[in-house]
């Protein structure tokens, strides 16, 4: 299965869960506020985990690991605030195309390892390729990580602050209505 079969598909749960129907401007609405999300999710996580590591640099020189919790921090913060902001409901759906980024990484990690020029085993050259984690990530290396692991942490992340925001408006307006 390629990406476009989960965006699709990821599409199709979202005008199900509304249970209306939609015009056409109102589903190219829910299209468009999905690849909003999947920007500010991308980008976003990306310059405040930035941030995040210079301010907490100067103080404590952060591991790898730590940087990774700070960008997934980042993107939940971003999806608790930018979806109470847009009144968005497409926004916990850009966790599917980080799936599906991630995905997409790792068949052709997967599919492209090699006994004969690794000396590592399949499962640990994905996890150093998609994540960096482990000792077999070096410069071009980190590519994979860049454009598959890192956005599936990034828009997973940004996915469940949305939903955390949206469950949180929903309580917040049943509360209020009594």
């Amino acid at each position: 299965m390629k990406w476009p079969v989960f965006v699709s598909l990821g599409c199709a749960l979202y005008f199900h869960e509304m249970k209306r129907s939609f015009t056409r401007e109102q589903a190219a609405e829910g299209i468009l506020g999905i690849g909003f999300h999947a920007l500010a999710g991308t980008m976003g996580s990306f310059l405040l985990s930035f941030l995040l590591r210079v301010v907490v640099g100067r103080v404590h020189q952060l591991s790898y690991t730590e940087s990774l919790v700070t960008f997934i921090i980042s993107g939940a913060l971003l999806g608790l605030l930018f979806t109470p902001l847009l009144l968005s409901r497409s926004a916990p759906f850009v966790g599917l195309l980080g799936l599906a980024a991630l995905g997409i990484g790792a068949h052709e990690l997967w599919h492209g390892w090699s006994s004969t020029w690794s000396h590592q085993t399949p499962t640990d050259y994905l996890l150093s390729q998609l994540f960096c984690l482990g000792a077999g990530c070096h410069d071009s290396e980190g590519l994979y990580a860049l454009f598959f692991g890192w956005p599936f942490l990034g828009l997973t992340s940004y996915s469940m602050g949305s939903l955390g925001a949206l469950v949180a408006m929903r309580f917040k307006n049943a509360n209020a209505a009594q």
